[in-house]
């Protein structure tokens, strides 16, 4: 009687009903018509020894829908029709009553072949175990069946599928099989070696994500395992923006035709119009920094000049992924100035943030998806026969042409998520009911220049910060209340914090240590840093060394190499005169000497550092 368990169905003399209570002294049976009845343990199995109880295993698995032809339909409904008049019975199973039931059913139907009475009691038994579903009964059964392989067989399989094929060197099945089948060879085992498709079933039963884990990383797996239950839950603009940078693999060059890098475009869009509220073109090396993620959301809530971009405003929450540009403490200085709450998505999950994400791949498809020099994104299978540098074919203003262009063209066009209207209707409807919150409206907007730095403030100067000169009245006003010393030509070294945006050179902010109030200090060269970033000013720096001031003489030896009979020597670009070779003056003043005009004796040339990055934003 180990078989039996609380709720199994049974049939006993005939009568189908389920067991209510199982215990070493009594068992109680409550049958179909509603009767409870009581037996002891023994009159049980002398019941089932006399096959008077019958136990109805019920499937092991869930039953699927089944898709059924017109024959099969045919059939279900016949079978249907015998198994409810069965049921109908008070004792469908007794002698006699299986027989009654086949003849009057199938003059009922006409059905000219009835199943046997053994076939009958075998379906109605299934159909009562299936919660009467005769179309799993009939078409929907599952072959099952034990196994022929030993235990030991399967853990030993086990043991090699988790310690070699479960690994991040992706080996193949077949691979695996071969290690498997040494180490059974090994194990001296009578019975043959399973084959190779049951080493690959036992592998395609194991879970799905947690393979994909193993073998090519967490990231991987919860991209995969990834579900969309529901929507983002917003109502109205500035609810929601989310932030993310993207690297094209395009080479750009500047008007004079040098290639200056690749372009890494930082996106702020708003969840609820799909408006990209600012961006930040950034051209050289691609990475990430702090300095563009701040100056680009400064951007981004700031009011723009361009009356085709009226999208400003601070957003209430933002989201952003863990790179470090964005996690740094200088950014999350700057959200906390602006008041906003912060979302951190986990590494490599870009369905956190599929707004912008969704954005960034109507860019690739929409520009950069036949642009001129464009090699597509980074892929290792693929290499390309001509370089990036070699491919660049668009010069920096005319990618921004065209890449401004693209973003105005989605905003005026219809949009598949806002249910066929643009961004800028939908923008402008919800602004007009919930108008934006704008920085000065709460105060302290020169903290927008989010990059913290602590600078030496200087007598006379003010503070030099990346070749520029920023200093005003109430800067040495600073110095001089900080100065312990009152003696003249002696001073201490005074150190203040200061605020900056890299991509703006026109100003920095100082906090006064003594109200800590923000004071606006402007660049000395004033009006022509304008709109100018520091590494557009740093370019434009020249330099001169002893090469490009000094003309060819002596045989064309410049200044700066070693002595002909010795290799060249690395180092400074100095004139040579070396003890051992003495120059004589008069047989110098013999020598011919070459005449050069005097635009080449005076020339400079201006040194450009290919690292320089240029940033551009829209204002």
């Amino acid at each position: 009687m180990q078989n039996l368990y609380v709720d199994c169905l049974l049939s006993y003399e005939g009568r189908t009903g389920n067991l209510r209570l199982f215990d070493g002294d009594l068992a109680v049976i409550k049958f179909s018509d509603g009767k409870v009845e009581s037996f002891t343990p023994e009159e049980l199995e002398r019941a089932r020894s006399d096959g008077k109880l019958h136990l109805f295993r019920t499937p092991t698995y869930n039953p699927c829908h089944i898709k059924t032809s017109t024959e099969q339909d045919e059939e279900i409904a016949r079978m249907t029709a015998y198994c409810s008049a069965l049921k109908l019975e008070a004792k469908p199973c007794a002698k006699g009553v299986r027989e009654l039931v086949t003849a009057r059913i199938s003059y009922l139907i006409s059905d000219s072949n009835p199943p046997s009475i053994s076939n009958l009691h075998r379906i109605y038994t299934k159909w009562i175990a299936a919660s009467e579903n005769m179309a799993e009964v009939l078409f929907g059964g599952k072959r099952l069946r034990n196994p022929s392989i030993a235990d030991e067989v399967f853990d030993l399989m086990d043991m090699v599928i988790k310690k070699e094929y479960l690994t991040e060197d992706k080996p193949s099945m077949h691979r695996v099989y071969l290690i498997f089948s040494a180490k059974y060879a090994t194990r001296g085992y009578i019975a043959p070696c399973p084959s190779l498709s049951t080493f690959e079933r036992r592998i395609r039963e194991l879970d799905r994500i947690s393979v994909i884990a193993c073998r090519y990383g967490k990231s991987a797996a919860r991209h995969e395992a990834r579900s969309t239950n529901s929507k983002i839950e917003i109502d109205r603009i500035l609810q929601r923006a989310e932030l993310d940078t993207a690297h094209f693999n395009v080479g750009l060059k500047n008007k004079f035709g040098k290639f200056i890098g690749k372009p890494s475009i930082y996106f702020v869009v708003d969840a609820y119009s799909r408006v990209v509220l600012g961006y930040a073109i950034h051209v050289g090396k691609p990475r990430e920094t702090s300095a563009c993620v701040i100056h680009t959301l400064r951007y981004a809530i700031s009011r723009k000049n361009d009356p085709l971009y009226p999208y400003c405003g601070i957003p209430a929450r933002v989201v952003i992924d863990q790179g470090a540009a964005y996690i740094s403490a200088d950014t999350m200085r700057f959200f906390d100035n602006l008041k906003v709450e912060v979302d951190c998505t986990g590494t490599k999950m870009g369905w956190g943030k599929p707004i912008v994400e969704r954005f960034i791949g109507t860019t690739r498809t929409g520009l950069f998806q036949g642009l001129k020099g464009y090699l597509g994104k980074p892929d290792n299978r693929y290499k390309s026969d001509s370089s990036i540098k070699s491919s660049a074919k668009h010069t920096f203003s005319e990618f921004r042409k065209l890449f401004s262009e693209l973003i105005i063209k989605y905003h005026n066009q219809p949009h598949s998520g806002l249910n066929g209207r643009t961004p800028a209707e939908v923008w402008r409807e919800s602004a007009s009911k919930y108008p934006p919150v704008m920085v000065d409206e709460i105060g302290n907007d020169n903290l927008l220049r989010g990059l913290r730095e602590e600078h030496n403030l200087a007598h006379v100067k003010g503070i030099t910060c990346d070749y520029q000169v920023f200093n005003s009245d109430e800067l040495q006003e600073i110095y001089h209340r900080s100065q312990r010393n009152q003696k003249p030509h002696k001073r201490d070294e005074v150190k203040v914090t200061a605020y900056r945006d890299p991509l703006d050179a026109s100003a920095i902010s100082v906090v006064d240590p003594f109200t800590n109030r923000i004071l606006e200090v402007p660049n000395i060269l004033g009006s022509k840093t304008s709109g100018l970033s520091f590494s557009e000013l740093r370019v434009g720096r020249i330099y001169r060394t002893t090469k490009d001031e000094s003309p060819t003489w002596d045989d064309g030896i410049r200044e700066g190499y070693s002595d002909p009979e010795k290799p060249r020597r690395k180092g400074p670009d100095i004139p040579l005169n070396s003890a051992g070779t003495p120059i004589d003056l008069e047989t110098l003043l013999k020598s011919p000497v070459e005449e050069y005009s005097i635009d080449n004796i005076c020339a400079v040339s201006p040194i450009i550092d290919e690292d320089d990055d240029y940033a551009i934003t829209i204002e």
